[in-house]
């Protein structure tokens, strides 16, 4: 193992009573930069927006070499990579990647409710794609097994109006840099692609201009897992086109939208939100 994260499992909590902040993980895979955000359910006006120190856990797949560079979202704050777990006993296909606020207490952070707050953007310092990228939950059975070990994975945000940790799960935990199994089309065929409203809630509508004619075209739509949600054949005619999709069922969490062109053919993907 590289470093230990916090041996300290009493800083760990799983919750609270006033547990009511959950986290985010997104991805740009234009930049390649990933950001971990937090999503307040409630208000936590100053004084009772201070945090002191606080714990935002990776995981990767051991043998993707994953190491963040991070960037603050929150100016004056500091977050610093202090720690990692690689292969544990319990879970020896992983790395655990620690991440804490290295200048905290602060009151800098703006807890507001049901608007999502970035905390820190990062990249792979390898320049390659790590594969799938989780924000895991502390009651991950793995995170279970590896902090009955004596290392403390498990997020945690201790707000001072909380009374404790803020930590209420995660809205959206995992996202992957590449599609295994697909050949990604980077020509220009898609221009222009606006969703709106971001984030959605009941329907969602999405524009976008067809560049050019194409025989075969169809939009699909999958959730931070990867797995589809919607497909539909849409036009294929040269000029601007939308579609309204009805989300009143899904999850919530981060949806990516591919169009597919045949021949396995298919676009990048753009991101929205839905949140219940």
């Amino acid at each position: 193992m590289k470093k230990f994260c916090f041996l300290l499992v009493f800083l760990s909590f799983n919750g609270s009573l006033f547990a009511q902040v959950k986290l985010n993980l997104s991805y740009q895979s234009e930049t390649q930069i990933y950001t971990v955000s937090v999503i307040p359910e409630t208000t936590y006006s100053e004084p009772k927006n201070m945090i002191g120190s606080a714990q935002i856990v990776l995981r990767a797949k051991f043998n993707e070499n994953f190491t963040p560079i991070i960037t603050s979202r929150v100016d004056g704050l500091i977050w610093a990579d202090n720690s990692y777990v690689d292969f544990p006993a319990d879970a020896p296909e992983y790395t655990y990647a620690c991440i804490a606020l290295a200048n905290g207490p602060t009151k800098k952070i703006q807890f507001l409710s049901d608007t999502e707050v970035p905390l820190f953007s990062f990249k792979n310092a390898g320049g390659d794609c790590p594969g799938l990228i989780e924000l895991i939950s502390n009651d991950d059975p793995l995170v279970q097994a590896v902090l009955s070990s004596g290392y403390n994975v498990t997020q945690n945000l201790p707000i001072l109006g909380a009374r404790g940790n803020a930590y209420a799960g995660i809205l959206n935990g995992v996202v992957e840099c590449a599609v295994s199994g697909s050949k990604e089309f980077n020509d220009q065929i898609i221009g222009d692609v606006q969703i709106a409203p971001v984030p959605a809630d009941k329907r969602v509508t999405i524009a976008w201009q067809n560049l050019d004619d194409m025989r075969h075209m169809e939009m699909v739509i999958t959730d931070s897992r990867s797995r589809e949600v919607f497909r539909e054949k849409i036009s294929s005619f040269k000029g601007e086109n939308a579609l309204n999709v009805d989300v009143s069922s899904w999850s919530s969490g981060m949806y990516n939208i591919r169009f597919h062109l045949g021949s396995g053919r298919q676009t990048r993907g753009w991101h929205f939100m839905v949140i219940r």
